[in-house]
């Protein structure tokens, strides 16, 4: 896989010195030159003040392409104005090798990080190769997208397994690695939102899958809460997430997320009247009430200890990611987390539902994630039910129409526990 980059820092030519893009690879284009410059970070512009402080930005760039960079100090600075230099490594990311990542930014910033030479600096040489990036994370990300979208794509209306489905019906050794992959996630996930505390978790989903602007003050782990912030909203809406760590805020830099280290009254004049949100984790405010059905259902799965169906939920291909499609995928989700809790009647009501019709693919497909789940309900509650409650039970599924093979199953099971609990003695 193949990266457009550039490296962006303090130069000193015949022509002046300053910070500018020093050395670039041949398929960086004008418009994707201007978004490097205004957005890298120049003299003091990293929250650290050490030689070992760091950044990392994360942005779209209006002709399609993101872009990632790293940054960190590299020597003195040379311009006589004192302090560290600052080096940025920009990476260009398309759409395609995006999703290869699983829309991960974090995943492709330590696939970056692993491969030889990616951050290395010639100051003599101003042409550079695209980075070929060797298969890492992508690899087993794509696994998950190739399997959620022939779920999406390969099931018929009507039909209740949209091929082999993703669902924890499978044993766990039977699960493949895309799955397993789906397991280690859900740690990434549980990470960032345990370094985020689940009382602002809500509000800062909801402003990283919308339109707003936060700055979060003071967060200890900032990569794992970006990491689990992407993994919990739809994977299409990810690349509209910019965010910074580690970069004094600048209104020129604006995104979504800024994670800086200390908050002070120039960032407060920076912000005010410019709808940003500024909150301090240390000693937080009361923060407004800006839940949606999205952000309520993600709750909920990490209440409920189903976190690698919120993970699955949002690597979903959405079709459309208007506010009624998430609402629907949304509620279903948290139907799905609660199936255990109804009771037998309510299961057996669920499962002799007709299959969804709907038009949209997520829709098609958690009904037969809610379907399957129900039936594994259903089948386990009955195997230990006494003899009294069997024939109430096959009656109702035996008059299911259309019943398909995993039911007509059941009911053969139940006919014969029925017939042989009547037979004398």
């Amino acid at each position: 896989m193949r990266l457009e980059r550039a490296i962006f820092t303090s130069h000193e030519a015949l022509t002046g010195r300053g910070y500018r893009i020093v050395a670039a690879s041949g398929g960086i284009t004008a418009v994707e030159k201007q978004a490097i410059s205004v957005m890298s970070p120049s003299h003091e512009s990293l929250c650290g003040a050490d030689e070992h402080a760091s950044g990392m930005a994360f942005y779209p760039i209006r002709n399609g392409r993101l872009g990632l960079a790293l940054s960190r100090c590299a020597g003195w600075e040379q311009s006589g104005r004192g302090g560290h230099r600052v080096l940025t490594h920009v990476f260009l990311v398309d759409a395609d090798a995006f999703v290869k990542f699983g829309s991960n930014p974090l995943a492709i910033r330590r696939a970056i990080e692993r491969t030889a030479g990616a951050l290395d600096y010639d100051p003599g040489c101003s042409k550079l190769d695209p980075l070929e990036l060797p298969r890492g994370d992508d690899e087993h990300a794509t696994a998950v997208d190739d399997r959620l979208a022939c779920d999406a794509r390969g099931g018929m209306r009507g039909s209740r397994f949209l091929s082999p489905p993703l669902d924890d019906t499978m044993s766990p050794s039977g699960r493949d690695d895309a799955l397993i992959l789906i397991s280690d996630e859900t740690r990434a996930i549980a990470a960032g939102y345990a370094a985020l505390g689940d009382r602002a978790a809500e509000f800062v989903l909801s402003t990283a899958m919308g339109d707003g602007c936060l700055v979060l003050v003071g967060a200890d782990q900032e990569c794992a809460i970006i990491e689990a912030l992407m993994l919990s909203m739809p994977a299409v809406l990810r690349a509209r997430c910019g965010f910074t760590i580690g970069l004094r805020f600048a209104l020129n830099r604006r995104q979504r997320l800024h994670f800086v280290d200390e908050g002070d009254r120039h960032l407060e004049r920076a912000v005010r009247g410019q709808a940003i949100d500024l909150v301090d984790s240390r000693n937080p405010a009361p923060l407004p009430d800006r839940r949606t059905t999205w952000t309520d259902m993600a709750a909920d799965c990490r209440r409920t200890n189903r976190v690698d169906d919120l993970r699955a939920l949002a690597q979903f291909p959405f079709e459309d990611v208007v506010p009624d499609t998430l609402n629907r995928a949304a509620e279903s989700q948290i139907a799905l987390n609660h199936l255990a809790e109804r009771t037998t009647d309510e299961i057996i009501d669920r499962v002799a539902e007709p299959p969804s019709e709907s038009d949209v693919a997520v829709d098609r497909w958690l009904d037969a994630r809610i379907w399957t789940r129900a039936f594994r309900v259903l089948s386990t509650r009955l195997d230990s039910a006494s003899a009294d409650q069997l024939p109430g039970a096959l009656f109702r599924l035996s008059n299911v129409p259309d019943r398909p093979p995993e039911l007509a199953d059941l009911c053969r099971r139940l006919a014969e526990r029925v017939e042989s609990a009547a037979a004398p003695v």
